[in-house]
């Protein structure tokens, strides 16, 4: 196996130990040359992995050799989010995925708000298109929930878009793997809702053309938080 695959393999495995309480934060992890040998594995490709999973915020080295694992919840960057995810931890993984909810609601109403006052008529088409594609799903009666998700994902991105602000961009892209997987889950589990939800984007819609910043913010709160309540009944 080449060494940037073992790297991978083994990066893996330790961050696994760290994200399910193995090592515990503040804890020093095993020295280096005994994590090689239960590895099985060479002290150069450990050396490489331990400096990832620092550069990641998942551990601190510190003089003489010393290696704690770091609160990397609070240290560490979007990637984590990932991680935690697709990890075994149960009760981290809800910790994340409130997070995000509570994250997104945050980001995307203050978004509409701004669409409302900076969308231009370029917007409204490409909005349009979106709404019109989620109506063609509904109607054909797709249920290929990767479809859906995309779909679902294009509408909110779009909104994000006509903001005009680079860094909700930034990090609503950072996580779309992570939100397209989420919300196929919940389609598959609520495919009911997905028409309510679509309403909603068309009455969504009208309030940003109308530039009515009260109608928006309080359609798109809503069915947010609708979902979120469904989602959180669901893991």
């Amino acid at each position: 196996m080449k060494e940037n695959d073992l790297t991978k393999k083994y990066e893996k495995i330790i961050k696994k130990r760290i994200i399910e309480g193995y090592y515990q934060v503040g804890e020093k992890i095993p020295p280096l040359r005994d994590l090689a040998n239960e590895l099985n594995c060479s002290r150069s490709v450990i050396n490489v992995v331990i400096a990832r999973l620092a550069a990641q915020g998942y551990l601190r080295i510190q003089k003489r050799q010393k290696t704690e694992v770091n609160n990397f919840l609070a240290s560490g960057s979007l990637n984590i989010i990932k991680d935690i995810i697709y990890s075994d931890n149960t009760e981290l993984k809800k910790l994340v995925f409130q997070s995000m909810l509570e994250a997104r609601k945050l980001i995307e109403v203050e978004s509409v708000r701004m669409a409302c006052r900076r969308c231009r008529e370029e917007d409204f088409v490409t909005l349009e298109e979106i709404i019109n594609k989620e109506k063609e799903l509904i109607a054909e009666g797709v249920t290929i929930f990767d479809v859906i998700a995309e779909n679902d994902f294009k509408f909110h991105q779009q909104i994000i878009l006509m903001s005009g602000n680079v860094l909700y961009r930034i990090i609503i892209n950072s996580i779309r793997d992570v939100y397209l997987e989420l919300t196929k889950f919940f389609y598959q589990k609520k495919t009911n809702t997905f028409a309510h939800y679509v309403s909603c984007h068309e009455r969504i819609l009208l309030a940003i053309k109308t530039k009515n910043e009260e109608e928006a913010t309080k359609i798109l709160t809503e069915i947010l938080e609708h979902g979120e309540k469904l989602f959180i009944n669901l893991i």
